[in-house]
């Protein structure tokens, strides 16, 4: 299980290098024999299975592991390139694909059911991280934009809609990847790549974002050169951010304030540098990181503050 060390301050940016460090361990070697291999979407469901995409345009594996560590292939997208999963009280898995600006929907045995095609006015978009409200809704982020042109967006399909109508919940975003909402359901987080930065956007009572205070607060700016990538949230509102090339992940506290790094195998030898993504386990206080570098990519595990943060599918 994961361990408690320090380190060399030189390995960490300044703002991070005096707090506590969880050195992660391998749990699980993916699609060994790939060439550049890269996971993205991990996730649970609620029989304990784990899945994770490996991912290439046009040729995208999502790979299940039970919790005895047997894998299979659970869908294959030999089209497009599905980059988030998530899944319905039902059973069902909806699985964006970045490539082909669309989210299929999958049965509970990786079958595809349904395709549901994004659209904003003609505009191309690039749907990401996914997350199932409390009724039922699915907001994803479109990782568009950049510093410049804050395209980029929240949206929402409605469940009383079958998931057929879309909305924007919120604009002007550069790049956004990462979503969760707050326990409390005071508040969303957003990590956005472009900004290297993690935001806050308060909620009405309703839900709502509010806009006449337009409160996208950020909250925390990785002052690195390795961007922010997505984030999950624990049952205590516990912020856990991967860093893309930076071979860490670094958990917030409940105002985005750094508490303490996450390291993968090898960081001091710049091994595994690719950690952007990571998944919770529901119930216990295990949290799971994905980690690649050039010909290896792995799923690592350590010990979260708290279990993850309860999902609609755990309903």
């Amino acid at each position: 299980m994961s361990k408690m060390i320090s380190i060399p301050e030189r390995h960490l940016p300044p703002e991070l290098a005096d707090l506590p460090c969880i050195r992660a361990e391998v749990a699980y070697e993916v699609a060994p024999g790939s060439l550049m291999p890269s996971l993205e979407g991990p996730v649970f469901d609620r029989e304990g299975n784990f899945y994770c995409c490996h991912t290439a345009p046009g040729d995208t594996s999502v790979i299940k592991i039970t919790p005895e560590g047997e894998q299979s292939e659970f869908y294959h997208n030999d089209v497009g390139m599905t980059v988030g999963l998530a899944f319905h009280k039902d059973g069902r898995c909806f699985a964006s694909d970045m490539l082909s600006s669309c989210i299929n929907i999958l049965s509970p045995e990786g079958n595809l059911l349904d395709t549901l095609y994004i659209d904003d006015d003609g505009r191309k978009m690039r749907p990401d991280c996914m997350v199932f409200r409390e009724n039922g809704d699915l907001c994803f982020t479109d990782l568009s934009g950049h510093l410049h042109d804050p395209s980029g967006g929240v949206y929402v399909l409605r469940a009383d809609s079958g998931y057929e109508e879309m909305e924007l919940f919120l604009g002007e975003l550069c790049a956004p990847d990462g979503i969760t909402f707050a326990p409390d359901g005071r508040s969303m987080w957003i990590t956005e790549v472009s900004s290297n930065s993690v935001i806050r956007v308060l909620l009405d009572p309703k839900g709502n974002p509010r806009v006449a205070q337009h409160s996208p607060l950020c909250v925390y700016r990785n002052a690195s050169s390795s961007n922010v990538d997505t984030h999950v949230m624990d049952e205590n509102g516990f912020i856990y951010v991967g860093i893309m090339m930076g071979g860490r992940a670094v958990i917030l506290d409940q105002d985005g304030i750094p508490v303490a790094n996450i390291l993968a195998p090898g960081f001091e030898e710049g091994k595994l540098r690719h950690t952007p993504n990571l998944a919770l386990k529901q119930n216990a206080c295990e949290g799971y990181l994905l980690a690649s570098d050039d010909d290896r990519a792995v799923v690592l595990r350590f010990e979260a503050f708290a279990p993850g943060q309860r999902l609609y599918a755990f309903e």
